[in-house]
């Protein structure tokens, strides 16, 4: 049987509150790791629960304006023209990316629960790359790359989602 992370780390944070609330003192047995991996086993799996349909279509998502070309300013991301900007330390390495936006994607943690959600905007910072999100409900965000996977391939992001740079 699978074990959902979410559940691990329920049972987890669970058990430190006892721990922190005297709870877990002398009164429990101190379990081995195979007694609690047959716990863990034994805690039924979260079933896909029904979504409601977001109040805007995917479709019109697809069309949604992407920022690109160039690294974004807080004035960009006061006019909402991008969801997010650095303010680097002097010498840190900052680029725009041509990513192919919008791009459809899914948390890694849960590709077939969460939202679909859609990258308007991509950057790099020193070695870490971030995106810039917007879903069906109106939210907005920002995430690391690394933590998104393609939602029609349910793949990484990797280097065919990039717009080739013209020479």
């Amino acid at each position: 049987m699978k074990t959902n992370k979410i559940q691990l780390w329920a049972l987890g944070a669970f058990c430190l509150l006892l721990i922190a609330c005297g709870g877990a003192g002398d009164q429990q047995p101190n379990l081995s790791d195979q007694e609690v991996e047959q716990l863990v086993d034994s805690i039924p799996e979260s079933e896909n629960r029904p979504r409601p349909i977001p109040p805007t279509s995917y479709s019109d998502l697809m069309k949604s304006k992407t920022f690109s070309g160039k690294v974004a300013s807080s004035e960009d991301v006061a006019t909402k023209g991008a969801i997010f900007s650095f303010n680097p330390p002097e010498g840190t390495e900052q680029a725009a990316l041509p990513l192919k936006m919008p791009l459809m994607v899914f948390w890694d943690r849960h590709p077939n629960q969460d939202t679909i959600l859609f990258v308007v905007q991509c950057e790099r910072l020193g070695a870490d790359t971030m995106v810039g999100w917007v879903n069906g409900w109106g939210r907005s965000g920002m995430a690391p790359l690394r933590e998104l996977i393609h939602a029609q391939e349910q793949r990484r992001i990797d280097q065919r989602d990039f717009r080739k740079q013209n020479p």
